[in-house]
């Protein structure tokens, strides 16, 4: 998938890799290495100027492969272990709920539903509902989104069936769901899981580099959709927004 990502010509499906280097050659090229029980390496489209641009925004922190340090101290570990630097500083995070009348109105109408509808309402406990046909649009009282869609519809259809067109449609989606209401903290692709059926994909927060693990250990947002035996799918995700609070 990153291979198909980055323009390369992916290897053969089911191989797995534990190490991923992108290498940049004298020519300008980008070259991409998938280790594992094998070593896999292609050409990406990627330019160099555009991995050296993203390389400069990063600061270092003292980490190192082992097969940079020269004192022997770590002969006997694998030469493409990670060393840390200095053990960085974890904080907590509090979160809150942002959605509200402000909120909510907009982001409907963002994903295509008229919130000034018959099929839109507010009941009782605070839970929002929009549809149209083949869709519709849930916020809970307590910052649950809710996206389903039983019919395939433009604004909600992938690219292709690759496994690369659908992460992207989820994250799209995900970006429109969660616009402006998730602070400073931001959504990873975290796990993917495909049948048939149907594909998973997982999300979680990550906040200044650190990944937030919520208390109910559930996971920030998951996008169910449609494999080769269905049509229907789903979006789901908590439109909570975590802070940064102290360090523990």
């Amino acid at each position: 998938m990153l291979a198909e990502w980055l323009g390369a010509q992916a290897p053969e499906a089911g191989e797995a890799a534990m190490l991923y280097v992108l290498s940049l050659q004298e020519s300008g090229a980008v070259r991409l290495y998938l280790c594992g029980e094998s070593c896999w390496v292609g050409d990406t489209a990627l330019s160099g100027d555009a991995l050296t641009q993203a390389l400069d925004s990063y600061r270092p922190d003292g980490s190192f492969f082992a097969l940079e340090d020269g004192t022997g101290r770590y002969d006997r570990v694998d030469p493409r272990s990670l060393i840390g630097g200095e053990t960085p500083r974890l904080y907590g995070a509090t979160s809150a709920n942002p959605c509200d009348a402000r909120t909510i109105t907009p982001l409907a109408a963002e994903l295509g539903f008229n919130p000034y509808g018959d099929a839109s309402y507010t009941d009782a406990e605070g839970n929002s509902f929009f549809s149209e046909t083949g869709a519709s649009l849930r916020i809970t009282a307590d910052g649950r989104l809710l996206l389903s869609v039983e019919e395939p519809l433009l604004r909600f259809t992938a690219a292709s069936a690759e496994a690369s067109a659908v992460i992207e449609t989820a994250r799209a989606l995900l970006a429109q769901l969660t616009d402006g209401l998730t602070g400073s903290a931001r959504l990873y692709l975290t796990e993917l899981a495909e049948t048939e059926e149907e594909t998973v994909c997982t999300f979680d927060y990550v906040l200044d580099g650190v990944p937030v693990m919520q208390k109910n250990g559930a996971h920030a947002a998951v996008a169910i959709l449609p494999g080769a035996r269905s049509r229907s799918w789903s979006c789901s995700c908590g439109a909570t927004r975590p802070v940064r609070s102290r360090s523990p």
